[in-house]
């Protein structure tokens, strides 16, 4: 297939999804960016933008060009923020964007315990443009507008090493979206 024209997001060649939006009304909204996935809410559209489909450019400032990095697009100004992060799963969590980063995509310990194998919660405030260092390994997550559950394992650091290959205890944390609160749930 051939795109009309030219590339959609202006890297000179034609095999990149592009984020694309319709507003309700009219023709669809060419948002130029080629993404890996995508997140809608009211006021924002979120993408995991491919460095490499971005013309090999270094979104997160890591040294190459091989990462998803989060940008969010402000519909009613028409302009795009970078979160500067790594992502590999995002949703809207209401006003909230909610986005999971490997840590090897960061090449940083985000977590504190001591690896960069975990995929770590980071939650983005559109409205402020604010990066929320959670610090919180999740396997998964979900949410709704005002709460982020986070799934992931917990191991004890004498116990890693004896479990390994074993399913670890899964735990169930909520953070309240708008305060960043973290409670671990029963």
């Amino acid at each position: 297939a051939s795109c009309p024209g030219s590339s959609l997001n202006g890297d000179g060649d034609l095999d990149d999804a592009v984020v694309q939006l319709w507003p309700g009304s009219g023709p669809v909204v060419n948002l130029g960016r080629a993404a890996t996935a995508v997140a809608l809410s009211a006021t924002h559209v979120a993408a995991i933008v491919s460095e490499a489909a971005e013309g090999a450019a270094d979104l997160n400032g890591d040294g190459d060009a091989t990462d998803g990095v989060v940008g969010v697009y402000a519909i009613a100004s028409g302009t795009w923020a970078s979160t500067g992060a790594a992502a590999d799963r995002l949703a809207f969590c209401g006003a909230v964007l909610a986005f999971t980063t490997p840590e090897s995509a960061e090449g940083a310990d985000l977590n504190g315990d001591g690896d960069r194998d975990d995929d770590v919660l980071r939650l983005w405030n559109a409205a402020t443009g604010t990066l929320v260092a959670v610090g919180q390994a999740a396997d998964d997550f979900v949410c709704n507008d005002t709460i982020v559950k986070i799934v992931g394992a917990r191991l004890p650091v004498g116990e890693l090493i004896a479990l390994r290959g074993v399913m670890a205890m899964a735990i169930l944390t909520a953070i309240c979206a708008s305060q960043g609160l973290l409670r671990e749930l029963p």
